[in-house]
This record gives structure tokens, C-alpha cells and sequence, in this order.
């Protein structure tokens, strides 16, 4: 008997901490400046599945904020992860089965920084690229799901600027490309699957220009020197009565 009403008393005192702490857990309040402060959630108009959820602190977001698609109830879409050092953001995206697909920094709402994208089952690592104020900026690198580099590019304010890099098994170098400021200029080089070069030359603003040197063999079969002489118009002789 004393067993029976010592388990009455616990679940008692369970079921009152249960509903104290419904009372007290309030979502969407206000601070004395009318600011939002503390947890705050908003729903899909019209339903009550979440839209986003996350923590105030007078008026500005802290820690993680929990993005959701309607339709799926369970699973964050998206994760937004305050820095309370700084405005930097670290955000986050997801497939509706919780598997990462992007994941970067951003301030101001663009994309600032390293951003990493990854292949179907978000385990493998799909591409590397870098940001400033949210334009494509330093090195972009392109990876195949098993792991190996299949291409590297250079990028200077949103641009191609440097070397893009097009690579076969071992980093075997397929195509090698300069550009300065987002079109092909300087020294470009072209290879078979065997590694055996197939033609090099020079660009000058996206077009050939100088000796390029087709190859067969490893040997030189034909030189071409750019830009190619404009071929004469014929003029038609008139007709005469």
C-alpha cells in the first residue's frame, strides 16, 4: 500500500512539473521596447506547422534558427547559426531526409567566406568554392563522388581570373586554361586521355592569338599563327548592256 500511494505521489509531482512548465514556456513575447525577446515560432498561415523557430535576445536573433518547408514537419530545411562575436552567419541546408547539402557563412545576407557542397548522402564533399560580398572570389574546386579533383578555378570578384584546371584520374591534367577578368587570356593547353598533349597557344581576350601548335604523337604536326588573315571580299564586276 505504501509502495501504491509513493508512486501516486511521484507521478503527482511529475504531471505538476509538466503543467508549471507549459505555463511558464511562452513563445513570441516582447521585451519593454516592444522588441522580440526570448523564444520565438511562426506558423504557415493557415496551419499549424511551423514556419521557423528560434531565440531572441532584445531584438536580435540568437543561437540556432530552424527553417522548415511546408509539408514537412519534422525536419529542418534550413539552420541559421548566430555568432555573437560577429554578424557572420553560419547557414546550413538540408534534404527532407536531414542530409547536409550546402554549408556557409553569411553576412548582410550574402555569402561571405568558404562554402562547401556536397554530393547525394551529403557525405562527400562536391565543391569548395569562396565568397567575398557574396560574389565568387579565390579558389573553386570540383570534386567527383569518389573523392578525386576533377577541376580548379580561379575566381576575382565574381570573374575567372587565373587558371581553371580540368583534370582526369591522379590530377592528370586534361585542360589548362588563364583567364584575366572573366575571359581567356595567356596560355591555354589541351590533352588526350593518355596524357599526350594535343594543341597549345595563346588567347588574347577570348580569342587565339600567336603560333599555337597542334600535336600528334607528341610531335608537332601543324602550326597555326592568329589571327588568321581576313580573306578579301570579291567585289562583283557589273554587268554591262
Amino acid at each position: 500500500m505504501k509502495t501504491q500511494r509513493f508512486f501516486l505521489l511521484l507521478l503527482c509531482i511529475s504531471m505538476f512539473g509538466i503543467k508549471n512548465y507549459a505555463q511558464t514556456e511562452k513563445f513570441n513575447q516582447t521585451d519593454a521596447q516592444g522588441q522580440r525577446h526570448g523564444k520565438w515560432m511562426k506558423k504557415f498561415e493557415g496551419t499549424n506547422q511551423k514556419r521557423y523557430e528560434g531565440t531572441f535576445e532584445h531584438g536580435k536573433e540568437v543561437g540556432v534558427f530552424k527553417f522548415y518547408k511546408e509539408g514537412n514537419y519534422n525536419q529542418p530545411v534550413a539552420t541559421k547559426e548566430y555568432n555573437t562575436k560577429n554578424d557572420s552567419i553560419l547557414v546550413t541546408y538540408y534534404t527532407n531526409n536531414e542530409v547536409i547539402v550546402s554549408q556557409g557563412n553569411m553576412v548582410n545576407k550574402k555569402r561571405e567566406g568558404t562554402w562547401r557542397y556536397y554530393h547525394k548522402g551529403g557525405e562527400k564533399l562536391m565543391m569548395i568554392e569562396n565568397y567575398k560580398n557574396d560574389k565568387l572570389h579565390g579558389n573553386k574546386k570540383t570534386f567527383l563522388p569518389d573523392g578525386m579533383l576533377a577541376q580548379e578555378e580561379n575566381y576575382k570578384n565574381g570573374k575567372l581570373d587565373g587558371t581553371e584546371i580540368v583534370y582526369l584520374k591522379d590530377k592528370q591534367i586534361l585542360q589548362y586554361y588563364t583567364y584575366k577578368n572573366g575571359k581567356l587570356n595567356g596560355l591555354t593547353k589541351i590533352y588526350d586521355k593518355s596524357g599526350n598533349i594535343l594543341s597549345e597557344g595563346n588567347y588574347k581576350e577570348d580569342e587565339k592569338d600567336g603560333i599555337w601548335k597542334f600535336y600528334d604523337d607528341g610531335k608537332v604536326v601543324q602550326t597555326i599563327k592568329y589571327p588568321l588573315p581576313k580573306t578579301p571580299l570579291k567585289v562583283k564586276k557589273k554587268q554591262t548592256d
